[in-house]
């Protein structure tokens, strides 16, 4: 007769089968055989685990899956999709291939690895958006991604005008993210505008043509202005321009816009280049507030900055760890009785123009006493073309005249102590106006210093997402490729976003975090007579911190981490 005897190790409990046998007169155990480790019920060991030859274990299929998982997720959250879908075939969950899918996925595409429409095709199968998409990687062709381009922006054949369902589709991406991520109401959204140019190798697209800094070049560009939200670095909505149109011209298109967009007013921050009497009482008329700087060439401008000087005190300095700034507001409304300007002074900036200058006229006026010993010999058109190589932009800091006399070719100058004082007052400083008067001089200098994000995303556009040159020569393909770089920025705006609402204090960026995420990849393998299938490659902090954030959701729990 055998029982179970069990023998305690630690925190578990061992079983063996033993017998009673008698020997020399005495009864004595002895051990049959040993039965594992006792499970949850007494004296019952646990099931053993069913040993697989590793040679059994061995992938099939492998996919780039981090940063592509991880941003269509994204996508997702923002309902990116669905949205693209209801406006261009008027319904959403689509199964199978759609707009929405095909645009998201070159989104995608733009943000981590652009690629045209003729490469894209072959870059999507490596991936595991197929599988996310629910699409068959065989129907990722370049005349499958050109007809989504032409689902939300096409040329009608009978009017030759450009129908476009991007404004629409914009307005609705914004509203959907301001449900999902609200800002304070008490206090007012600022929003910043700005154009940028991008170079164009299609001459026959109306769209192409030379701006004012690549005439010499001759080179064709194409404009466009962004407005986006600068709580949040969110792109509400684009305006595509002809080539030819500066940044004053385009305000007009934003305030259309503006009338378009279901959004309250709040307070727009522009450069200098779109200020002007005109733009600035067209937006005040909607009920915005507008932040804008003003071009130191206007007279007005120039009175006060001359006259103008922020104390170099504690309660003026602007709290700004870039820029060693100073303000203060002035009592000139410069744009009517509405706004308030304020003048900033940068010292650092105020200390290098000045010994730019000192040295650049100390330069010149040894030129000059050299022309002026040389010039009896000089013919007037020699002279007059040297003293104009001599200066340059300096011109206005000296009076000259050259004149023929009995003894040749005379030159005549002098330093301008004038305007060489009247730049020295205007060193540094800058004029910047203001809708709102009860905004402190700190408030205004901040909020425009800070718009420099919106610079930051154009050349996100053109470096990283590489959107120029643009070869289309359809000027509907060129609104519809625009957009699909734009919809990139978004993706990267949320997920901005959704790691700074977790991690105050991140010091992991968008960009490195794709990074990290570039070598993990979705591995299909077989295990015996199942398959299985697991992200790979990921670094453990890695893991922890999407999980830290609310992203590992992202992987279903399907990681292998390294």
């Amino acid at each position: 007769m055998s029982w179970i005897k069990r023998v305690k190790r630690g925190n578990l409990i061992y079983l063996y089968e033993c017998t009673s046998v008698r020997e020399n007169g005495k009864v004595k155990s002895k051990l049959i055989k040993y039965l594992g480790v006792e499970s949850d019920v007494s004296k019952v060991p646990k099931p053993k685990t069913k040993r697989i030859n590793p040679e059994q274990i061995y992938p099939t299929r492998s996919f780039r899956a981090g940063d592509v998982a991880l941003l269509w997720h994204v996508a997702e959250l923002s309902n990116m999709i669905n949205t693209i879908d209801r406006i261009c075939i008027g319904q959403e969950n689509v199964e199978g291939p759609s707009p929405g899918k095909f645009l998201t996925i070159w989104a995608i595409n733009r943000a981590l690895d652009p690629q045209s429409a003729t490469q894209i095709e072959s870059w999507v199968p490596t991936t595991i958006l197929p599988q996310l998409a629910g699409i068959k990687p065989e129907m990722f062709t370049k005349d499958a991604l050109l007809s989504a381009l032409d689902a939300i922006c096409v040329s009608s054949k009978t009017t030759g005008r450009v129908q476009s369902l991007i404004p629409q589709i914009e307005e609705v991406l914004y509203q959907k993210w301001r449900l999902y991520n609200p800002i304070n109401v008490e206090k007012d959204e600022q929003y910043a505008f700005d154009l940028t140019s991008l170079i164009s190798f299609s001459q026959t697209c109306p769209l192409s043509e030379a701006g004012h800094k690549t005439r010499q070049t001759k080179q064709l560009q194409i404009n466009l202005s962004l407005f986006a939200s600068k709580e949040d670095r969110y792109p509400i909505t684009h305006i595509v321009h002809p080539g030819s149109f500066q940044s004053i011209t385009t305000v007009t298109n934003l305030i259309v816009r503006l009338r378009e967009l279901a959004i309250p007013p709040g307070t727009i921050i522009w450069d200098r280049g779109n200020t002007s009497t005109t733009t600035i009482r067209e937006i005040e008329s909607l009920e915005w507030n507008v932040i804008c700087g003003v071009s130191k060439t206007l007279k007005k401008v120039k009175e006060i900055l001359a006259v103008t000087d922020p104390p170099i005190k504690p309660e003026y300095l602007v709290d700004s760890k870039a820029m060693n700034l100073y303000a203060m507001k002035v009592e000139d409304s410069l744009y009517g009785n509405r706004g308030a300007v304020t003048v900033y002074t940068n010292i650092d900036r105020k200390i290098s123009d000045l010994k730019k200058r000192n040295v650049a006229i100390l330069e010149i006026t040894r030129d000059l006493k050299r022309l002026e010993e040389n010039s009896h010999s000089m013919s007037l058109e020699k002279l007059q073309s040297s003293i104009d190589e001599v200066m340059g932009e300096w011109s206005r800091f000296f009076k000259i005249s050259t004149k023929s006399g009995e003894h040749g070719t005379e030159l005549i100058w002098s330093p301008d102590e004038g305007e060489r004082g009247l730049a020295e007052k205007l060193d540094g400083k800058w004029l910047i106006y203001a809708s709102d008067p009860l905004l402190t001089a700190e408030h205004v200098v901040k909020s425009y210093i800070e718009k420099d994000f919106i610079e930051k995303l154009f050349e996100n556009v053109k470096s990283y997402e590489e959107i120029q040159p643009l070869r289309h020569r359809l000027e509907s393909r060129v609104f519809a490729i625009i957009f699909v770089c734009t919809l990139a920025l978004r993706l990267k705006a949320v997920l901005r976003w959704i790691i700074h609402a977790k991690k105050q204090e991140s010091d992991l960026s968008v960009e490195m975090l794709m990074k990290k995420l570039e070598h993990v990849e979705y591995v299909e393998f077989n295990v015996g007579d199942s398959t299985d299938a697991y992200f790979i490659n990921m670094q453990k902090k890695t893991l922890k911190y999407l999980s830290d954030v609310g992203l590992d959701i992202a992987f279903k729990g399907k990681v292998k981490t390294l």
